[in-house]
């Protein structure tokens, strides 16, 4: 991640010139490519859950995983802020 994080800081660092701060936008990307996994993750354990329960939630299978996804992204925001970021 960190060496992530600096690849982005030096390539996003002309954005300066555009009153963009190139460290929040590089965290902003990284934190989005690092989370695709994780969602993706959520979906499989709800697909695993269906199968155990035998039961077909079929579009309604986007709550649960929506759910897991805000509640992920509250515990980021609190360890963001945690470390004084945001």
């Amino acid at each position: 991640m960190s060496d992530l994080l600096a690849v982005l800081h030096r390539l996003l660092r002309p954005l300066r010139r555009f009153g963009r701060d190139p460290d929040a936008v590089a965290l902003t990307i990284s934190l989005t490519i690092t989370t695709v996994p994780v969602i993706a993750g959520f979906a499989h354990r709800v697909r695993e859950a269906e199968r155990a329960r035998d039961v077909r939630l079929g579009v309604r299978t986007v709550v649960p995983v929506l759910v897991m996804a805000l509640r992920h992204a509250d515990d980021v925001g609190d360890a963001l802020a945690a470390r004084g970021m945001g």
